[in-house]
């Protein structure tokens, strides 16, 4: 079965130590979620909603770039035209 415990003593252990930065920690609820699917992370969680049903539900060591700016894919510099004539 879950072993609530294990994740309570694991929480408590990283909150004794003397260095911890309480502003960089969160407790977040999931509607939905089962008591067995909750665990103690340690590091980041992105929270990503499914565009696509095949879309992979875990990531496994991902590449994740930080951008300050807005992100658009360069827009094609071709001067070509097409003229189509019926």
């Amino acid at each position: 079965g879950y072993d609530c415990s294990r994740c309570s003593v694991e929480g408590c252990r990283i909150l004794q130590r003397k260095n911890v930065n309480f502003d960089l920690i969160k407790i977040v609820g999931k509607v939905g979620g089962k008591l067995e699917e909750t665990c103690l992370v340690n590091g980041t969680v992105l929270d990503k909603t499914f565009s696509h049903p095949q879309m992979p539900e875990e990531v496994k060591n991902p590449k994740i770039a930080v951008l300050t700016c807005p992100f658009e894919p360069p827009k094609p510099k071709t001067k070509n035209q097409l003229t189509s004539k019926l």
